[in-house]
């Protein structure tokens, strides 16, 4: 068994990301290392580079050759969060290749993705939301906006 709080030095390769670091902790956690898969359980809390924090039920993190990040699966109850975002879903993957972050809603719920924008309280929902970390780009499947404007009273004596 892995142990409950994890720094996974190997989600950095290549020299860009040589910085970056990500720390996840949860109640349970195995791995399988001829897979290369590591699946975190209950409670499940990464912490990426200082910018990303995401929460879910359960995470997979799926690994390639000699422990390189390939993919983070997240489900149940999946919260992504950054300095100007936040976003809720019911499955996340990340997909490290690309910069690519996916977010599903849960449609057997009817419950929409969600992305809320943390100063201006506008929110983008969708059934997928793919966001690119890199570019900031995002695609919405099924999308509805929501754009609250600043309304600035004036005083004229």
């Amino acid at each position: 068994m892995f142990s409950a709080l994890l720094a996974l030095s190997f989600l950095a390769s290549g020299s860009d990301d040589a910085e970056k670091r990500a720390e996840i902790s949860s109640v349970r956690s195995d791995f399988d290392r001829n897979e290369g898969v590591v699946m975190f359980e209950k409670n499940v809390h990464v912490k990426y580079d200082k910018d990303y924090d995401l929460y879910a039920d359960r995470v997979f993190v799926l690994l390639e050759n000699t422990n390189q990040l390939s993919r983070i699966i997240a489900l149940g109850h999946v919260s992504i969060t950054n300095q100007t975002r936040s976003g809720a879903c019911h499955v996340a993957k990340f997909i490290k290749d690309k910069n690519e972050i996916e977010m599903y809603g849960d449609g057997k719920k009817g419950k929409p993705a969600v992305i809320t924008d943390g100063d201006e309280g506008n929110e983008l929902r969708g059934n997928v939301i793919r966001f690119w970390t890199d570019s900031e780009q995002i695609e919405v499947e099924k999308s509805c906006i929501t754009i609250r404007q600043r309304v600035d009273k004036e005083l004229v004596l």
